[in-house]
């Protein structure tokens, strides 16, 4: 894993360097419902919650 970003809200490439997984990857956990994000904007970009990206990818990774 990567150093801890600081900001609250995360674009997905933010998630990728964090986690360290592939766009593949992170594409089929979202399809799954494991990871979802939010819109700031109606039809805008999704931006994903750093402790919810904690909780659904690097606590499951490392066994906590």
């Amino acid at each position: 894993m990567n150093e801890e970003p600081r900001k609250l809200l995360l674009r997905a490439g933010d998630v990728l360097r964090w986690t360290g997984i592939s766009r593949a990857e992170f594409n089929k956990l979202r399809r799954l419902g494991i990871v979802t994000g939010i819109s700031i904007r109606p039809g805008g970009k999704s931006f994903y919650h750093k402790e919810h990206i904690r909780a659904a990818i690097i606590q499951r990774v490392e066994g906590n």
